[in-house]
């Protein structure tokens, strides 16, 4: 049952990761490609990092929905909940863009040397993973139905890494990095995509 499970979540992953990739581009490139420049292996480290944010998420939502039930996705709590997680990842973005699109103002310099904003990749990854997605709903819906926790938490498990192997790609965009033009294009984008998620996050918790 395990196996089963655990095989079911990787091909819905798979099957549904490039839906979701959009998602997570919007989230990871702008900080890979206005980044130094660090060359592919960096960037795999960081997308891998993203996505144990994002397990961490789906192993608890896969958790929560066996305990609680499938009738948890559709409460009004729940998408308020996800609503909230969208603006904490709309910040997050927000904060990393302007620190690297004004890098000789010393305001955004001690910003950008913040500990936690280090590890945006493993942030970004557990606060995107709030978003959900048609495929995520799947996973979750199964989880749900799963006949033990051990199942449940498979089929997040087996999801999170079809979704990981579709995200892999991502790493190229460090190569953008080496040219500033393309730094301070992503290092701007980043402040417009902390501002779409903004928009996104306010309409969950408002309708």
């Amino acid at each position: 049952m395990f196996v089963e499970d655990l095989v079911a979540g990787l091909l819905l992953g798979l099957s549904g990761g490039l839906y979701c990739l959009g998602w997570c581009a919007l989230v990871m490139v702008p900080h890979l490609a206005s980044g130094p420049g660090v060359g592919v292996r960096v960037g795999l480290w960081k997308v891998v990092e993203f996505s144990v944010g994002r397990l961490v998420t789906y192993l608890a939502a896969g958790a929560s929905l066996f305990l609680v039930g499938q009738t948890l996705l559709a409460s009004r709590g729940a998408r308020a909940a996800t609503g909230v997680l969208t603006v904490a990842l709309a910040v997050l973005v927000l904060l990393q863009g302007v620190a690297r699109s004004f890098p000789t103002v010393p305001g955004c310099v001690r910003l950008g040397e913040r500990p936690w904003l280090r590890r945006y990749p493993l942030l970004g990854g557990m606060f995107s993973a709030s978003h959900l997605c048609p495929p995520l709903l799947l996973c979750l819906a199964q989880a749900a139905r799963a006949g033990g926790l051990v199942p449940a938490l498979a089929s997040t498990a087996g999801f999170f890494l079809g979704t990981t192997a579709v995200s892999l790609p991502l790493a190229l965009a460090c190569v953008g990095g080496r040219w500033p033009g393309v730094r301070a294009t992503a290092a701007v984008a980043s402040v417009f995509c902390g501002l779409w998620f903004a928009a996104v996050g306010v309409a969950m918790i408002v309708n």
